[in-house]
């Protein structure tokens, strides 16, 4: 049976937002961070190669849509797993793993989430055979534009920075995975 260690890869681009950047510049830099994507990638490669196990990676994106991959250590091989499409979560650009690895946490990057000047995160449950991913909950970070993600080291409290909004947000985490209150 193989071991896998579990990844989270998030792009760092900045989407459009008020005043922010304009359409034609976040479509450039969202092909330009496919690339950093990649880079990343093989950045995980090196760090890891002493390590012979393969490793799950879950690539977010500004689309609907968490991709999973399966990294073989020894020879660089990336081998695509499936994508995991959430219509109710828009550009689930950072993601986050739990220490437990049962759960990934997705930021969704918008400015308006249920008609307020905010962003929302999402918990998904990971099913440990296929990596498919199942939405536990979704709740509003209380500021726009979430563009970080951090689980602290007891898997209690997921912290979140919003970029438009220049806020901070921590929000409880339940022992299912699920997002409590902030």
């Amino acid at each position: 049976m193989l071991k896998y260690n579990f990844h989270a890869l998030s792009s760092a681009v900045s989407v459009e937002r008020k005043g922010c950047l304009s359409t034609s510049t976040v479509q450039k830099l969202t092909y330009m961070f496919f690339a950093l994507i990649l880079t990343c990638l093989l950045l995980l490669l090196s760090v890891n190669c002493a390590m012979s196990e393969d490793s799950i990676v879950f690539v977010g994106s500004y689309t609907r849509f968490i991709s999973v991959l399966k990294l073989n250590k020894e020879s660089g091989k990336l081998t695509y797993l499936n994508t995991s499409f959430d219509e109710s979560i828009n550009n689930p650009s950072w993601l986050a793993i739990s220490t437990s690895k049962k759960y990934l946490y997705a930021v969704s990057e918008v400015e308006d989430y249920e008609g307020h000047y905010s962003g929302a995160i999402a918990a998904y449950e990971i099913d440990q055979t296929t990596y498919d991913l199942s939405l536990i909950n979704k709740v509003s970070t209380g500021g726009a534009a979430p563009c970080h993600a951090a689980i602290d080291s007891t898997d209690s409290n997921i912290y979140i920075s919003n970029y438009c909004s220049g806020s901070f947000a921590v929000i409880h985490l339940l022992s299912n995975g699920a997002l409590g209150n902030r």
